[in-house]
């Protein structure tokens, strides 16, 4: 496995070694999803371009409590931005903070990855976390 995997695996090891003893088959999905978006997440931190976006929407989810935890908000923020001539568009979680200071409008940095310009993460202050890739 490449080093850059092992340095961006970290908190769905775990997860994947728990259902490794119940469910080998899912722990191997789980694992093989794990380690390219790993890889993915190692790659934009290293070799992503940073473009100019616009937010434009944001919203909120709220979770109720359950067995597994209380009470949740969840802030998202949809944006816009342009790489090679081509427009795309995603929606990411962020903090409240960031949701609650960012508006319809409101310029943006976006890193994404040259290779795959569909895999992007809002550049804000103390969120360096990738979500979620497409």
């Amino acid at each position: 496995m490449p080093e850059s995997t092992y340095r961006a695996l970290h908190e769905g090891a775990e997860v994947s070694v728990m259902c490794l003893a119940r469910h080998p088959k899912t722990a191997r999905l789980l694992l093989e999803d794990m380690t390219e978006a790993a890889q993915l997440e190692y790659e934009l931190k290293q070799d992503g371009v940073t473009v100019q976006g616009h937010i434009i929407s944001g919203h909120e989810e709220h979770v109720p409590a359950s067995r597994y935890g209380g009470e949740r908000t969840f802030f998202y923020l949809r944006y816009t931005y342009l790489y090679g001539g081509v427009s795309y568009e995603r929606e990411e979680s962020v903090p409240e903070s960031n949701y609650k200071a960012l508006h319809e409008g409101a310029e943006v940095s976006v890193t994404c990855l040259a290779r795959h310009p569909k895999t992007a993460h809002l550049l804000l202050p103390g969120h360096l976390d990738i979500k979620w890739m497409e």
